[in-house]
């Protein structure tokens, strides 16, 4: 059975993984803002905007501006009335932490791996990072250029980094991270599939992990599709399971 944090309080989900997440949103394109007691997500593109709403959030308002939402432990009351409006789980984003200090990360793995640190470097995570999700020329035209300016613009900030990862001297793998309050939140982790199944993506995850404590913080963070190979391989790292958000849409 996996385990379960119980949470003590809403805002302690807020403050800490949440809004990670959201300032992750934030830097990648969509405008994050609040709007009846629910964090709003507005995207250029589909999929891309939706509502996590709150314990007091009007929900009909809500209904009326976004096709989509993201149910926190403490707003699934809302499901019954989404369900009769039209909407139905599509999804569940599952929200898992690792201390620090914990976890079966490896301290020394033959992959190098380095810190994105010019537009070069990033070019290159940004190819592997796109052929690793979904190997696709038409999806790579519509993703490569925006999110590459996306990344550059990032380049310099102390509270995001970008890592590329190499066996020998091919680019094998990419991930991302956003250090905020005691938490680094762990994005867009992916394998080129010629590299799989050989420790790329737990070098990186290791390499973050010692970024993050010689920056003091407590936590490691990542959301994953509930049900998916990632969440399963993160458990088998020793990430724990932190909450379930479940995904409602509009149908039709």
């Amino acid at each position: 059975m996996m385990e379960t944090v119980t949470l003590r309080s809403p805002r302690l989900l807020e403050s800490e993984w949440l809004r990670n997440y959201l300032r992750f949103l934030n830097m990648h394109g969509r405008h994050v803002h609040c709007f009846e007691d629910a964090w709003c997500i507005d995207g250029e593109q589909d999929g891309c905007t939706f509502a996590i709403p709150g314990p007091s959030s009007s929900i009909q308002a809500l209904i009326a501006r976004y096709p989509s939402f993201l149910l926190r432990p403490d707003s699934l009351k809302y499901e019954p009335e989404l369900k009769e409006m039209g909407f139905r789980s599509t999804a569940a984003l599952h929200f898992m932490f690792m201390p620090v200090g914990s976890g079966l990360l490896p301290e020394s793995n033959p992959v190098k791996v380095m810190r994105v640190a010019d537009e070069h470097a990033m070019e290159m995570f940004q190819e592997v990072q796109t052929t690793g999700f979904r190997d696709d020329a038409t999806w790579h035209r519509q993703r490569h250029s925006p999110e590459n300016g996306l990344n550059n613009r990032d380049l310099n900030r102390n509270s995001q980094a970008f890592y590329l990862a190499f066996m020998g001297d091919e680019p094998a793998g990419v991930s991302q991270a956003v250090f905020d309050n005691k938490v680094a939140g762990i994005y867009g982790v992916t394998t080129l599939p010629a590299f799989r199944r050989q420790g790329v993506s737990a070098a990186i995850l290791s390499c973050i992990r010692s970024e993050a404590r010689e920056k003091n913080l407590e936590q490691l963070t990542v959301q994953t599709v509930h049900g998916s190979y990632a969440e399963f391989y993160f458990q088998r790292l020793g990430f724990k399971s932190g909450f379930l958000a479940k995904k409602m849409s509009r149908v039709g």
